[in-house]
């Protein structure tokens, strides 16, 4: 385990700086996952983006947003939950260099969000995952994500239809 990280916030008029290695990451996972290559929509539409630096190489990345309710209203129906509209982060994705990965830089990212978002009174983070992924549902459940059922659906940001758990973290 890596301890080095440093996580970096990136505000959306700076996205454009680091959106090449987002993407170099993004597509390195996908590719070798049998993925999508959609990066954009999580990086455009993002509020923030968290990088994770070992020297000066970007290592991971983290893309954010306020929870909108539109882009999963559907969703939300079919689990027992009540969501907290107001005081939310949506984690859009998460993804770390293939080279990286197992070394503590996705835990780091996730790690600095908690308390970044502590100290900007947001009460709980989001996000969505394929049913399939089950390395992602590992990786949530390690870092004490909460799963929400299983749902059928298009979220706006994750193309086809497949099952998905939603996943939330109450700070």
């Amino acid at each position: 385990m890596i301890k080095d990280f440093k996580i970096i916030i990136i505000e959306k008029k700076d996205f454009g700086i680091y959106k090449k290695d987002i993407i170099n990451i993004h597509d390195e996972n996908a590719i070798a996952n049998g993925g999508t290559l959609v990066p954009t929509v999580h990086i455009d539409d993002a509020d923030n983006i968290l990088i994770a630096k070992l020297g000066k190489n970007i290592v991971g990345y983290l893309s954010l947003s306020t929870l909108d309710k539109k882009e999963i209203d559907l969703g939300v129906a079919s689990y027992d939950i009540k969501l907290n509209w107001e005081s939310n982060y949506y984690i859009k994705q998460l993804a770390v260099s293939k080279k990286m990965q197992n070394k503590g830089a996705g835990s780091a990212l996730l790690d600095f969000l908690k308390e970044y978002a502590r100290n900007n009174s947001i009460k709980t983070l989001y996000l969505w995952t394929a049913s399939s992924n089950t390395k992602a549902q590992h990786f949530y459940d390690k870092n004490k994500f909460e799963k929400h059922g299983d749902w059928i659906g298009i979220p706006k940001d994750m193309p086809g239809k497949t099952h998905y758990y939603l996943y939330s973290f109450d700070l």
